[in-house]
């Protein structure tokens, strides 16, 4: 497996999961699996059986996540399931574009990276207002550009051997 997309959910609406989910499976890849962790207090079976009946042909897991654990935890529980050689993560009300993936995953093989984000922008009323996100890095970033602020959109891309060795993140922070 080359990539994986984790997608921590918790208390979201079918909808916005939905899109996000169809913005994974419109890039064009062959080798990835999305992995769900649902973070909710309470079982969403509406949720449940989109999944098994939409995406039943993609490599799409679901895993109910027992209680709110945050989304920190849920996303170092995703990687622990992960099989890609890359992890990246989406959250459940946001989406990618067309060609974000596959980019990002060319950057990665350089192997010329710790690891690969890219830019981000708010849309409104369905993109009939885009924003850009202040104060977002771009281009080559060091960790003292990181320091003491943080950034780089959490859609970054890793190998999974290199999130789990730094301990993935802190479920202290919030």
């Amino acid at each position: 497996m080359q990539l994986t997309i984790i997608i921590p959910t918790c208390n979201r609406s079918v909808e916005s999961l939905t899109r996000a989910i169809d913005s994974v499976i419109n890039q064009q890849l062959s080798d990835f699996e999305i992995i769900i962790i649902d973070d909710s207090p309470r079982l969403n079976n509406k949720l449940k059986s989109l999944i098994a009946d939409k995406y039943s042909s993609y490599n799409l897991y679901y895993y109910i996540n027992d209680g709110m654990h945050g989304v920190a935890n849920a996303r170092n529980l995703g990687v622990e399931l992960a099989k890609g050689q890359y992890v990246t993560f989406l959250d459940d009300d946001d989406m990618y574009l067309p060609g974000r993936l596959v980019n990002m995953l060319s950057e990665m093989e350089n192997k010329q990276n710790i690891f690969v984000s890219s830019g981000r922008f708010y849309e409104i009323g369905d993109f009939a207002e885009i924003h850009n996100v202040p104060y977002q890095y771009i281009g080559k970033i060091k960790l003292e550009d990181i320091k003491y602020a943080n950034d780089i959109d959490i859609g970054f891309m890793v190998t999974r051997s290199d999130f789990l060795r730094i301990g993935g993140f802190d479920p202290s922070f919030t």
